[in-house]
This record gives C-alpha cells, sequence and structure tokens, in this order.
C-alpha cells in the first residue's frame, strides 16, 4: 500500500523548465495516491494526447511529459492533473523557451515608442491646432490620427485637417480654423510590424483656463474640474463650462500621478438644463464600469470616474464630456502611473479561466530572500486547500483550485516597500 495513502497529492511540485529552442524539454511531477492516480497533462484547457511531439511516460510515482523539438510556440503552462477515486490535484509547470527572449528583445528594440508626446492645447474658435509628436521605430511606424476614437477621415471634410511627416521621426496634425465641434481627444497612433504605441491629447476650443487637483484621505488621486454656468438665448442651459483656479495659467490639461497598485479618483461637476448626460473616455475610448472602472453620481452631485488598482496601461488622457440639447463641454485630465522604486521582475499577467479550473499566477521578485503577500483586492489570501503558495530562488506562485465564480476579480503579489503587481482574473 503507498504509504502516501488516499486521495492524490503532490510529493514534488513540477519545477519551471528552460531549454534551447530546438532541444527537447521534459516536465515532470511526483504524485502519490492509494488507488493510484491516473494522470494527465493538459494545455490552454485541452487535454495532452501522447502523440506525435508529446511523449508521457512514469517512473515509480514519477510522471513526465516530454516534448521534442520544441519552439517558442510551446512556450507557457502545462497543467499536470492526477486523480483517482477518493479525490484530485492539480498543478503547473511553466516552459521557457530559450530564443523567445531573443525575440521579445528585438520586438522591444523595433517597435514603435514616442519620444515626444503630442501636447494637449487650447485655441480660440477660428484658429488652427497643431499636434506634433516624435516617434522611434523600425521599420518607420504608420501613423494614424483619431478623434474620440473615430478615423479624421469620417468625421471632417478632407479639407479641414492635414497630416504630414518631417525627417527626424517628427509627425503633425493641423486642423484648421477650429470649430466647438473639433474639441475632443486626439490620438496618434503608430504601427509596425514589431507593436504599436499610442499617445492622447486634448483640444479645447474656446476653453477657459486650467482645473485643479485635489487630495483625498482614502489614498485616492483625485481630478476635480469646477464649473460655472452658461445659458443660450432660448433658455435652456448648455453645460457648464470649466472655471479654472485663478493660480492656474498654463494652457495644458493638468497632469496626475498615482503610484502602480494605487487607485486613482476623478470627479467632475457639471449642471445645466436638460440635465445633461456625462460619458467619460480615455484616450479617445469609452470607459464603461467593469471590474476595474467605478462610474458613479455622488451624494454631492460630482459624476466620479475611479480607476482601481492602476497600471501602466491606465496611463493615458481621461476626459468626462458632458452633453445635452443645448450643447456640450469637457474637462480632461492626464493620469502618470509610477513604477514602483523597487520593480518586479516579471510580473503577473491576466488570466481567463473556466470554472473548476486551475488558475496559476506567478511573478519573479528583484532578490530571493524578498517575501511577498498575495491579496484578492483587499482581502488577504493565505495557503490552504484552496489557495497554494510555492517560492524558489526569485519565482513566486500563486495556485488556485477549483475556480468558482467568486474568484473572478483583481489579484495583488505586494512586496514589504510596497510595490505591486496586478492581474486580472477572468472566470468564464
Amino acid at each position: 500500500m503507498d504509504v502516501f495513502g488516499g486521495a492524490p497529492r503532490f510529493l514534488a511540485y513540477p519545477r519551471p523548465v528552460v531549454v534551447q529552442s530546438g532541444a527537447d524539454a521534459v516536465l515532470k511531477c511526483q504524485i502519490g495516491g492509494d488507488p493510484r492516480p491516473a494522470v494527465i497533462w493538459e494545455r490552454s484547457n485541452e487535454k495532452i494526447d501522447p502523440q506525435g511531439r508529446y511523449r508521457v511516460f512514469e517512473d515509480g510515482n514519477v510522471y513526465n511529459l516530454i516534448i521534442t523539438a520544441v519552439t517558442i510556440e510551446d512556450s507557457g503552462q502545462y497543467i499536470c492533473k492526477a486523480k483517482n477515486s477518493i479525490g484530485e490535484t492539480y498543478a503547473a509547470a511553466t516552459l521557457k523557451v530559450e530564443g523567445e527572449a531573443q525575440e521579445m528583445e528585438l520586438r522591444e528594440e523595433n517597435k514603435p515608442r514616442f519620444l515626444i508626446k503630442p501636447l494637449s492645447t487650447r485655441v480660440g474658435r477660428g484658429e488652427d491646432a497643431v499636434f506634433s509628436c516624435k516617434l522611434w521605430g523600425n521599420p518607420r511606424p504608420e501613423v494614424v490620427w483619431e478623434k474620440d476614437g473615430r478615423k479624421l477621415n469620417e468625421i471632417f471634410e478632407s479639407t479641414h485637417f492635414s497630416v504630414g511627416y518631417q525627417d527626424g521621426g517628427w509627425f503633425q496634425l493641423k486642423i484648421f480654423k477650429t470649430r466647438a465641434p473639433d474639441g475632443g481627444v486626439y490620438t496618434c497612433k503608430a504601427r509596425n510590424e514589431f507593436g504599436e504605441a499610442l499617445a492622447g491629447a486634448v483640444l479645447l476650443v474656446d476653453a477657459g483656463p486650467g482645473h485643479e487637483e485635489e487630495g483625498n484621505r482614502n489614498g485616492y488621486t483625485n481630478g476635480q474640474w469646477k464649473v460655472h454656468q452658461g445659458k443660450q438665448r432660448t433658455g435652456k442651459q448648455v453645460p457648464n463650462r470649466l472655471k479654472y483656479d485663478a493660480m492656474t495659467k498654463s494652457t495644458k490639461v493638468k497632469m496626475f500621478a498615482v503610484t502602480e497598485g494605487k487607485h486613482a479618483k476623478f470627479r467632475c461637476f457639471v449642471t445645466g438644463k436638460p440635465k445633461p448626460e456625462i460619458i467619460w473616455r480615455k484616450d479617445g475610448r469609452l470607459i464603461l464600469s467593469g471590474r476595474r472602472y467605478l462610474l458613479y453620481e455622488d451624494r454631492e452631485g460630482y459624476f466620479t470616474l475611479k480607476v482601481l488598482y492602476c497600471k501602466q496601461k491606465d496611463n493615458g488622457v481621461y476626459v468626462c464630456a458632458a452633453s445635452n440639447t443645448a450643447g456640450q463641454t469637457l474637462s480632461a485630465v492626464h493620469l502618470s502611473v509610477k513604477e514602483p522604486p523597487v520593480r518586479f521582475k516579471q510580473p503577473l499577467y491576466d488570466l481567463e479561466v473556466w470554472e473548476q479550473d486551475l488558475a496559476v499566477l506567478e511573478c519573479e521578485v528583484p532578490e530571493d530572500s524578498v517575501p511577498i503577500t498575495w491579496y484578492l483586492e483587499d482581502r488577504r489570501l493565505q495557503p490552504g486547500a484552496k489557495y497554494g503558495m510555492e517560492e524558489w530562488g526569485t519565482k513566486r506562485r500563486l495556485t488556485i483550485r477549483d475556480i468558482g465564480v467568486d474568484d473572478d476579480g483583481i489579484y495583488l503579489c505586494e512586496m514589504p516597500d510596497g510595490g505591486r503587481s496586478i492581474a486580472e482574473v477572468a472566470v468564464k
């Protein structure tokens, strides 16, 4: 009888495997159980059949998966599942194929990136508006300009704008004789075969001077815009225009900074008759309430956007746009997400998993001795039947077993200095 009788249990968890492209890879795990468990391997929720480049064999209680002549496409996570009449268990093994790093390095080196981003600007009606930016990319990226998420040729006549390129990587958008509807968020999208980059800026036509920053004791960074009433001869009230703090003289859109992993909060106060409709956009794209975006009107009448657990991808221009039958107005802020002083060597990545399946989150800390704490949003997780927590070298792994809808959410890996890595787990 197996001394580790009963339901299957891992005597040795799979270790990450690194091999050269073209070589064979061997993933292995050691499992006990009585009756002897049946073991299968899966990738991307599909069972691996032992044929072609895949072979499996058993050596006592060590179960092996061999992949011959690996390629970069074989990199990823493999799940080892063991089951007998008493129970079952799961564990994940990570395979990294060398050559992937070189390819990523080539991609990072040559993909588009902004050396100088376009700046937000304010002009009077009838004046020309110009956005300029400087880009690097090899080959030279193709650039497309959009307004509020739509291509310019879909909303403007061809004589109303021009786009151009100058030696040295300079790209320019010029809008002739601006009109009130020209106000909004303009985005520059740059793309080549290695990737893409995006930067946004706001055009305010006949806008007043700037807005102000407000602190918050709850750890939020706040953007608050004050407004005053404006009336038309029809008696309708347009959504209020921006009222600037007397200390603010710059025409630039206000910048707000928040540390990665913290929350950002923006509040916009607007009145008008009829009551205006409020929408929020980031870099021209509509924002909807979801896992990390909260949209609501608070008790004080402020239209509020909260960005939860900020990540690098949250950098950009956020616009609160108010409109009714009498007109529209907008206010904008540029959010900058600061990286923590001590960075993760490898961050967490977002996951999509099926119910009753297994989710594995993995990150890498700067040094072997750095401890970490796992959170599901603001709830600290503890190791046990539900959560497996492993550490070896600089690697840190969280395994979430028997996934259910309650496991859908935002997971954080936190170092003692407060540095966080964040991943969204979506349960299907």
